[in-house]
């Protein structure tokens, strides 16, 4: 996968820790590190949950009152977990 995504132009910075989301014009257009380092883009994707991306790298005036209800009071789904083993006995 990173080598597909690398072979189309993408750049991913491992163990880079994101102090905020640069916004400008309503749309996000890079990361400023914690190191100071600028990165911008024409599309990030963050890794991290919705809570922390949008309350602590958002600015706050860009994150409307209805995304932050929405990330507060998630609706609980179905969810599964499967382990499959192969067991020798003998």
């Amino acid at each position: 996968m990173v080598e597909s995504f690398e072979e189309r132009g993408g750049e991913i910075r491992f163990n880079a820790l994101v102090d905020q989301i640069i916004v400008k014009d309503g749309k996000a257009k890079g990361v400023k590190l914690l190191n100071g380092d600028i990165y911008l883009s024409k599309g990030i994707i963050s890794n991290v949950n919705p809570i922390c991306t949008a309350m602590k790298m958002l600015p706050q005036e860009k994150v409307s009152n209805d995304y932050k209800k929405k990330i507060f009071s998630p609706q609980i789904g179905p969810s599964a977990f499967s382990v499959y083993l192969g067991l020798n006995v003998s």
